[in-house]
């Protein structure tokens, strides 16, 4: 039905911005810290890769996660 193909394309659409705000928040956060913390050396891109790879494995299930607990406490406290 064309209600549950509306609803099957925003769960995919939904999915997949989360998954690359995940890729882009982890890229920019990772290199910014790469930085401050080892400066532009030689081995920036090879450390920096390396922080990109286990920040994204770690913030992506939580682009998952969070929302819906912050949800819970902004309605329990503020709604």
């Amino acid at each position: 039905s064309p209600i549950k193909r509306r609803m099957n394309m925003s769960l995919k659409q939904e999915i997949i911005s989360k998954i690359a705000a995940a890729f882009v928040l982890s890229l920019c956060m990772s290199l910014i810290l790469t930085v401050i913390n080892i400066g532009f050396s030689e081995s920036l891109v090879k450390i920096w890769l390396r922080t990109w790879l286990t920040a994204f494995t770690i913030v992506t299930p939580l682009t998952f996660l969070i929302p819906g607990f912050i949800n819970k406490i902004v309605t329990k406290y503020i709604c």
